[in-house]
């Protein structure tokens, strides 16, 4: 991350003040540490949010250790209730959860479901019975509805 110094005037006594500035490099934030935050949130537990996300408990206590980093804010305090989120975390977390779930539909298409276009193929265990009164009827239904599915 690129950080610098500015100076400006401070405006009730016109002296110059530096004041710290350190630009976020948006593109070299990792988008999966948004993802654990959000675990985070939801889960207010370490071991839990790894489940979710899919990780261990320890990488998820590291990409907690990175969030604190990157904001510089410790996010979570331990409690007995589990990890509280400190004011900054709460400020984060529903435009973050919003930006998440945006980033999810547009790059997570999910195909619409057309019966006709379907290939699936079916294993069914029953007894002679069953299979001799069910299975025509079911057969002729699926194959007119979904060809693809013998």
């Amino acid at each position: 991350m690129e950080t610098f110094w500015e100076w400006r005037y401070h405006l009730s006594n016109k002296h110059p003040v530096y004041i710290y500035i350190c630009a976020m490099d948006f593109y070299g934030i990792d988008l999966n540490l948004l993802v654990a935050f959000d675990a985070l949130m939801n889960e207010r537990n370490v071991t839990r949010a790894a489940s979710q996300v899919g990780v261990s408990q320890p990488a998820m206590s590291a990409a907690l250790s990175r969030l604190r980093k990157l904001f510089g804010d410790p996010l979570f305090l331990r409690s007995a209730e589990g990890l509280l989120p400190t004011a900054r975390a709460r400020s984060l977390a529903e435009p973050l959860s919003q930006a998440l779930r945006q980033i999810e539909s547009t790059l997570v298409k999910k195909p619409e479901f057309v019966p006709a276009q379907a290939v699936f193929t079916f294993k069914l265990g029953l007894s002679d019975y069953p299979a001799f009164v069910l299975l025509p009827s079911l057969l002729q239904a699926l194959g007119k509805s979904s060809p693809g599915c013998p």
